[in-house]
């Protein structure tokens, strides 16, 4: 009988991963998302002045949170935060593995749960439809947690846009890198004017989100459509490796 010369341990067939197709239609969705989060708070906050009604003649302070008290301005709040927080999971599912990866996505996240608290904050549920009267259900804590929450949204996100330059770095795109840090700047700047000069709180607030409000769009339309050429090589299948074939030993002399 003769030998069996094939090999006794096939190797099987590697299977098509996830991560080795194109991104799926929910990473993009997210990715979407994330891109309509800062327009959609710009268009909701400059609407404040109009759903105010006649008191409200100025745009609010802190555009970052909502500081009415109706619930269509808590939904429109609420929608904003939502988007924020899928684009910050469509960053952790799309820049997996790769750099600053963590600290953009998490970043992301925290700004988008601030807006969603403070739409939570913006009304009372359980007040009495007066004047007045959702003011006084937290006297001690509401405004407190606003005036947190609206110092908290723009901390988060201009850590984003830091973690983001990172990334951007690690693609070779220098210009991107170089509007990334300047967004992060301004926002630096507009805070210590704010704490400095109380009077000039509301122009450098606005100033702020503006600057990090239009970051938003153009970084993940830069995640979303990634030339190929920057994208790291995913693992694929490795050589075939056959087992070793021990050698006879030769007999002792």
């Amino acid at each position: 009988m003769g030998a069996n010369t094939r090999n006794p341990q096939r190797t099987p067939v590697r299977p098509e991963r996830a991560d080795d197709r194109p991104e799926p239609d929910t990473i993009r969705s997210l990715l979407l998302c994330g891109m309509a989060a800062g327009p959609a708070q710009l268009l909701f906050s400059l609407a404040q002045v109009s759903w105010g009604g006649p008191g409200a003649a100025a745009p609010p302070a802190n555009p970052f949170v909502s500081s009415g008290g109706s619930w269509t301005q808590a939904l429109a709040v609420l929608v904003c935060g939502a988007l924020a927080v899928g684009g910050a999971v469509g960053l952790a599912r799309a820049l997996r593995g790769r750099a600053s990866q963590r600290s953009t996505s998490v970043s992301v996240a925290v700004y988008g749960a601030c807006v969603l608290l403070s739409g939570v904050w913006t009304v009372d549920p359980m007040a009495a439809p007066s004047p007045g009267a959702t003011e006084a259900a937290f006297p001690a804590l509401k405004e407190p947690a606003r005036v947190a929450l609206g110092w908290a949204a723009p901390i988060a996100l201009t850590r984003g846009v830091l973690g983001g330059s990172g990334w951007l770095r690690s693609t070779g795109r220098g210009g991107a890198v170089l509007y990334s840090w300047s967004c992060a700047l301004v926002p630096v700047v507009c805070g210590v004017v704010a704490v400095s000069a109380p009077a000039a709180a509301t122009a450098a607030a606005w100033l702020a989100a503006l600057v990090l409000w239009t970051w938003l769009p153009v970084f993940f339309a830069g995640v979303l459509w990634e030339p190929s050429e920057t994208r790291p090589a995913l693992p694929g299948p490795g050589p075939v490796r056959r087992p070793a074939v021990p050698s006879p030993r030769r007999p002792l002399p």
